[in-house]
């Protein structure tokens, strides 16, 4: 995580898993009850900016992820995607999350 002014790079939430390059918390704004976010350690505008390496890591995180959520919350299903760039999110700027 490497800047000041991005609620991304600097979360101020439990961490739920987290790995070499990523990191998985929940999300500020829900949509549903156990959202979560999966962001990149590194700064990126979309996950098409992370190496293989970042972009591996940080869906590696998805599994322990479900499984963590699974047992908190116990939900009916998991939707997984992707947000890359602004047009694609209502919020603006948002760094590869998944």
């Amino acid at each position: 995580m490497n800047r000041t002014d991005c609620i991304f790079c600097n979360p101020k939430r439990e961490i739920l898993a987290e790995n070499r390059h990523g990191l998985a918390f929940l999300d500020s704004y829900p949509v549903s009850r156990g959202h979560a976010l999966i962001v990149p350690r590194r700064h990126a505008i979309t996950l098409f900016e992370l190496s293989d390496e970042e972009y591996a890591d940080c869906f590696q995180l998805v599994l322990p992820l479900k499984d963590l959520l699974l047992a908190r919350y116990a939900p009916d299903g998991f939707n997984v995607g992707a947000n890359c760039g602004e047009a694609a999110v209502a919020s603006g700027l948002v760094p590869g999350v998944f």
